[in-house]
C-alpha cells in the first residue's frame, strides 16, 4: 500500500501477488481475498480494468462465501470504479453505495470518506449536482489536513467544479483556493488537477495547465 502511495504500482502488484500466494498457501482466505480487492484496486490505477475486474469478481465470491457482507460491500466499491471509469455512472453508483454501507459499517470513517468523492464523481457525471454536493461535503467535513491531505485535495477540485455548476461563484473560488494551498506539497499530478479545474472555474486564473502538466494527466 505505501508504495502505491507513493506511485510504484508496479512494485506494489508484485508484492501484493506474493501476499496472494502465501495466503492462499496457507488457506488463509479473509486475507487472502482481502488482497485481491487492493490488487485490483492498484490495477485499476494502471488502467488495466479487465484483469482488475476479474479479480473483484474473484474476490466477491470469496467473500460471500464467507458470509462477509463488509468485504463484499468493499468489493462493490471497486467495481463501482471500474464501472465509473467505463462511463457507466448509473451501474457506478449502485455498488459504490453498497461499498460505501460496507465501510460505515466497519467504522472505517475515512476510507468511507475518501468513496464518497467517487459518489460525487459519478452523481457529477449524471448531472445529478445537488446530490453530488451533498456527498463531497459530507466527505471534506472528514477529510481535514490531518487526515488525507492528497484526498482532501481531490474532494476540494471536484467540490470546486459542482459548486461553479451549481452557480455558487464563491464558494467554488474558495474550495479552489483550498486545494490550490494544498497542492503545493503534492505531486505534479495533484497540481495540474487543481489547473484544470482553475481553467474552468476561474479562467481568469495565471494557474493554467501547462504541456508538461496535461502530460501527466494522460499518463
Amino acid at each position: 500500500v505505501l508504495h502505491c502511495n507513493m506511485g510504484k504500482q508496479e512494485e506494489a502488484e508484485s508484492l501484493f501477488r506474493e501476499a496472494i500466494e502465501i495466503h492462499e498457501s496457507f488457506e488463509n482466505s479473509r486475507s487472502f481475498y482481502a488482497c485481491l480487492s487492493l490488487l485490483a484496486e492498484i490495477l485499476l490505477i494502471m488502467e488495466r480494468h479487465d484483469e482488475a475486474e476479474r479479480l473483484v469478481h474473484e474476490s466477491m465470491r470469496a467473500s460471500l462465501s464467507l458470509r462477509d457482507q463488509v468485504a463484499t460491500g468493499l468489493t462493490r466499491a471497486v467495481l463501482g470504479r471500474i464501472d465509473l471509469d467505463r462511463g457507466n455512472a448509473r451501474g457506478a453508483l449502485v455498488n459504490m453505495q453498497a461499498g460505501l454501507e460496507g465501510q460505515t459499517a466497519a467504522g472505517w470513517t475515512v476510507a468511507a470518506a475518501i468513496s464518497r468523492i467517487d459518489v460525487g464523481l459519478a452523481h457529477l457525471e449524471l448531472a445529478a449536482l445537488s446530490d453530488a454536493h451533498r456527498e463531497l461535503s459530507a466527505a471534506s467535513d472528514v477529510l481535514t489536513t490531518d487526515t488525507q491531505d492528497q484526498a482532501r485535495l481531490q474532494c476540494l477540485s471536484v467540490l470546486a467544479l459542482v459548486r461553479h455548476g451549481l452557480g455558487d461563484v464563491q464558494g467554488a473560488l474558495e474550495a479552489l483556493a483550498a486545494a490550490r494551498d494544498l497542492s503545493q506539497g503534492q505531486g505534479e499530478l495533484d497540481r495540474a488537477i487543481v489547473a484544470l479545474v482553475a481553467r474552468e472555474v476561474d479562467p481568469g486564473s495565471e494557474d493554467l495547465p501547462g504541456r508538461e502538466q496535461l502530460k501527466q494527466l494522460g499518463k
